[in-house]
This record gives structure tokens, C-alpha cells and sequence, in this order.
């Protein structure tokens, strides 16, 4: 039974055992104590041992290999198997110093000259104060926007209405006389001469009647 500090370690033909767990799994360096699972003992090689998708450990050995090498083992004895050599190439990060980066922020003043532009707003009313049929739309008049402003008023408009006739006739009746005493006048001028001979001429009768 495998037991939680140990690791399962695989050969060749079937050939099973186990191994304790250490520094050597990390560094796959150094001799590792195989235990088989029929209780003989023997010592691999760590960088003769690779991983299996399992998590358990394959190593290049077989039973055959045993045998040829001791022949017939007790369970006491330890068999040193011959090592295959294998190269692993990995990379490890490793620091060597550090850089400190300093950020300065540096300041200065430029003169900018760019113009401006500035605009006044004249406002101006003009009283109209005529009647339109309908509202007209704001236009624009070179620089000028004229927006007309409308009001409802009520509107009283006098009209010449025919109240009624009146008609006069005129009738003529038959003719009558009337006798009536009218006192007419009637002027007349007496004219006397005198000289310086005769003072006393008389008239030498009536003069002409005017």
C-alpha cells in the first residue's frame, strides 16, 4: 500500500515499487531508495526517473535487468542497477540585481499669442404694430436675426349697416284763391333850384317823379 509520504515509481515488464518523497523530486538529483513491491530494495539514479501523466515516476528498469545483473536475489540484498544518462535542459529565473526608475517631471512656461475673437450682442426693438394674415419665419439679414414677436388682439371694426327708409311723397291739391289787401309804396322827389338873382324863383312846377 502506498502511503501518503511515498511516491509510486513504475519499471519495465510489470516491475513495481515505491519511494519516499524528498528534496530530490524538486531537483531530480542524487540517489533515490526504490522499495519493490516484493520487498527488495534497490537505488536508482533521480535523473534517470520521469513523471508520468499519473504523477508517478517511470524508471528504465525491468526484472530481466535484475536477474542479469545479481541473478538469483534474496530479499535482503540491494541491486544497483547501471543508470542510463539523459540530458534535461530547463530554464530557471534567477536575479541578478535590480534597476530603480526615478520619474522626474520636468516644467516650463511658453508664451502662446493666438487671437481671440470676442462678439457683442445688440439687441434692438422696432415696433410694427401691423396686422398679418399668417406668422412669418425667422430670417437673417447679413449679421442681423430678426425674430418677429406676434400677439392675438381682438379686433372691433365698425361697419355702416341700414337701419331703415323713410319716404317722403309729395301730392298736389286743386288750386283756390284767397282775396287779401296787400298796401304797396310808392316814392316820389320834388326838386327846387335857387340862384344868387332870384332867390325867391319858385318851382316852375313839379319836378320829374322818380
Amino acid at each position: 500500500m502506498i502511503q501518503p509520504d511515498t511516491i509510486r515509481i513504475i519499471g519495465k515488464d510489470g516491475l513495481r515499487g515505491h519511494a519516499p518523497r524528498g528534496p530530490w523530486l524538486e531537483t531530480l538529483q542524487g540517489d533515490v531508495p526504490v522499495t519493490l513491491d516484493d520487498g527488495r530494495q534497490l537505488t536508482v539514479a533521480a535523473d534517470a526517473l520521469e513523471t508520468l501523466e499519473d504523477g508517478s515516476l517511470a524508471m528504465p528498469i525491468g526484472p530481466a535487468d535484475i536477474e542479469a545483473h545479481h541473478g538469483t536475489t534474496g530479499a535482503d540484498e540491494q541491486v544497483i542497477p547501471l543508470a542510463e544518462e539523459q540530458l534535461r535542459i530547463s530554464r530557471k529565473a534567477v536575479p541578478t540585481g535590480k534597476v530603480i526608475v526615478e520619474k522626474t517631471v520636468h516644467e516650463w512656461e511658453e508664451v502662446v499669442d493666438e487671437p481671440t475673437l470676442h462678439e457683442d450682442v445688440e439687441v434692438k426693438r422696432f415696433p410694427i404694430g401691423e396686422y398679418v394674415e399668417e406668422t412669418l419665419p425667422i430670417r437673417q439679414e447679413g449679421d442681423t436675426t430678426i425674430v418677429p414677436l406676434y400677439e392675438e388682439v381682438v379686433v372691433v371694426k365698425k361697419r355702416l349697416r341700414l337701419k331703415e327708409e323713410v319716404h317722403i311723397t309729395r301730392r298736389q291739391r286743386r288750386e283756390h284763391r284767397e282775396p287779401q289787401r296787400v298796401v304797396l309804396r310808392r316814392e316820389e322827389a320834388s326838386i327846387h333850384r335857387e340862384n344868387e338873382e332870384n332867390t325867391d324863383e319858385g318851382s316852375t312846377g313839379p319836378g320829374p317823379s322818380i
